[in-house]
């Protein structure tokens, strides 16, 4: 019954990695709302430096 079962993998490994942007309107629905809305970024998160632009580079692995 299951001697001929496709090999279809959950992940597949990019190596190298593939440099891909990250449309973060997608990624995270909340960022680029105002903070005053009370679903922006946290103070916790923006005064760890972080920076949420609404496009980033990234590099594909998985």
């Amino acid at each position: 019954m299951f001697d001929h079962w496709p090999d279809t993998r959950a992940l597949r490994v990019f190596d190298p990695p593939k440099p891909v942007v990250v449309d973060m309107a997608i990624a995270d629905p909340s960022c680029g709302r105002s903070y005053a809305a009370g679903r922006g970024v946290s103070l916790r998160v923006r005064a760890s430096g972080a920076r949420i632009e609404p496009a980033m580079p990234a590099l594909l692995f998985f």
